[in-house]
């Protein structure tokens, strides 16, 4: 058995005859490590995995955010969602010639806060982070921040789950857009896959946009959909598409441990 790498896809030939369950698609980054659990699972079962992205994350244009009129201040606080705020801010800030020494930093989650390092070096005392929950955002920053001014660093139009959260605890907050999402058309044609596995309910909303009839044509295909998480889930299912693989769920806590089951059980039945 060889494995071919081609773009967006890793292919698995055998002499085997394959089973009728061959393409899998994937809206995720492709694996860099060959030893990724996706790569067994496509030598287990003799499939080509296609990888797409539909999202790419891209800087505001300088133009834009210096009509944002922001100045950084050394003792406002600066609250990061995620780490793709704290990339393309650094990135626009050297581009205008700002600096920080520092910062007050304030972090969805503890990942988060620990990347930041990558720009500036700060002391555990100047950034607090949530445990990826409202409760423990809020009262943690109010224990620290709560005389000082934030600034919510994110996405235009999207991704403001954090602002309104301490927004509506009371604290003096303003927002500055760093980064917008590129949607994109996948490379491949969907209607040729046996499977497409959707992680975000994101992805299912952009794939809409460029397939309409995608609920229909999904159903007359007979093409297997997964999906990770409730939220992605609910998304399929407001739009009639039946989901034959889920997760998590007790048994199957990764899209790719249901997708190990699901196919396992169709290889027994012959399909």
């Amino acid at each position: 058995m060889c494995n071919l790498f081609l773009k967006g896809r890793l292919e698995i030939s055998s002499k085997k005859d394959r089973r009728r369950i061959q393409k899998v698609l994937l809206f995720m980054n492709q694996p860099s490590s060959p030893d990724n659990p996706y790569y067994f699972l496509a030598k287990k079962y003799n499939l080509t995995l296609y990888f797409e992205v539909l999202q790419k994350p891209e800087p505001v244009p300088l133009k834009e955010f210096r009509k944002q009129k922001y100045l950084p201040e050394e003792e406002e606080v600066l609250a990061f969602p995620n780490k793709f705020a704290i990339d393309f801010y650094f990135q626009l800030l050297g581009q205008v010639g700002g600096k920080l020494e520092k910062p007050y930093c304030l972090f969805w989650n503890e990942s988060t806060g620990y990347y930041v390092q990558k720009y500036i070096p700060l002391k555990k005392r100047r950034m607090i982070w949530g445990e990826g929950d409202e409760e423990t955002l809020i009262a943690r920053a109010k224990k620290k921040f709560t005389d000082k001014r934030l600034v919510f660093i994110g996405m235009k139009n999207e991704d403001l789950k954090m602002y309104h959260v301490l927004k509506n605890a009371g604290f003096k907050i303003r927002k500055i857009y760093v980064y917008t999402i590129a949607k994109r058309k996948p490379d491949v044609n969907i209607y040729e896959m046996d499977v497409v596995s959707f992680f975000t309910p994101k992805d299912v909303e952009i794939l809409l946009e460029f397939y309409p009839d995608l609920p229909e044509r999904f159903r007359e295909n007979k093409i297997i959909v997964a999906a990770y998480g409730e939220n992605t889930v609910q998304a399929l299912q407001e739009k009639n598409i039946e989901i034959l693989v889920r997760a998590p769920t007790p048994e199957s806590p990764s899209l790719l441990q249901a997708l190990d089951k699901f196919l396992y059980k169709s290889s027994l039945a012959g399909t």
